[in-house]
């Protein structure tokens, strides 16, 4: 693949990603798509107190998505939740 070829498939992976992005932000993906988005992997990882913290890993689409509207809702949810 030469530097071209690259950036143009990049281009077009981006602009593909944005609109599923977008698809799932206003609720317009398939329940199928909504319902693998949702899992996760749980773990358990011992405490140093010899207790088990339980840790789930979710869907990468899912957590990058809802960083993105996060993101451009800042201000928003600020004057919604305050300050944390």
């Amino acid at each position: 693949m030469n530097e071209t070829s690259f950036f143009a498939s990049s281009t077009v992976f981006g602009e593909l990603l944005a609109r599923a992005l977008a698809r799932l932000a206003v609720g317009a993906t398939p329940s199928e798509v909504v319902e693998f988005l949702r899992g996760g992997t749980i773990v358990a990882v011992e405490k140093n107190d010899g207790g088990i913290r339980p840790l789930t890993m979710s869907n990468v689409i899912r957590r990058v998505s809802l960083k993105a509207l996060l993101e451009q809702h800042k201000e928003e949810m600020t004057r919604a939740v305050g300050d944390l």
